[in-house]
């Protein structure tokens, strides 16, 4: 299941308008771990650990697309990894976990599945037309909206105006 906020997320996604991309992003939102690969330089030598953070970061910033959000840059990743042939290429190609690639898009589908069977309506209906880097513009504002309004409490800010650049929370 989700969470209480991760619900009201999905119920303010249905009423203004963008269901899909809010079930899609309540289930993003809800995973433990990000689906890039994760390494450690414990486990390898640094030429070895440098090249496997810098194809990692690469990749980030490609699904991000100019985003400046990794749930969207998630989502982005999730609608090209549903419509690839290989699978398994792609996770190797885009340094992505591909269990923990399974399992979120196996989330999507379950949370998917079951708004579908509260709404009273086919899974289909909620299936995502286009990606977040091709997504109306005013569509990607909705949900940013809706995660500053659900969400304040995790915004990081940064203090500009002191001599040191210190990064705050949003509640201090």
């Amino acid at each position: 299941g989700i969470d209480l906020t991760l619900g009201a997320f999905v119920g303010l996604g249905i009423q203004f308008g963008v269901a899909n991309e809010a079930i899609q992003l309540a289930a993003i939102l809800s995973f433990p771990q990000s689906p890039w690969a994760k390494s450690s330089p414990i486990y390898h030598d640094i030429e070895t650990f440098n090249t496997i953070i810098s194809k990692t970061f690469t990749s980030r910033c490609a699904f991000d697309a100019g985003l400046f959000s990794e749930p969207m840059a998630i989502a982005n990743l999730l609608h090209d990894y549903s419509n690839c042939k290989d699978r398994s290429r792609f996770c190797w190609k885009h340094r992505i976990s591909a269990a923990r690639m399974r399992h979120l898009s196996g989330t999507v589908e379950s949370l998917k599945r079951r708004v579908a069977q509260c709404l009273g309506v086919c899974a289909e209906v909620l299936e995502i037309k286009d990606p977040p880097r091709t997504m109306a513009h005013a569509k990607v504002n909705i949900l940013r909206i809706l995660q500053v309004w659900l969400f304040s409490d995790t915004i990081i800010v940064q203090n500009l105006s002191s001599s040191k650049n210190k990064i705050e929370s949003a509640d201090e």
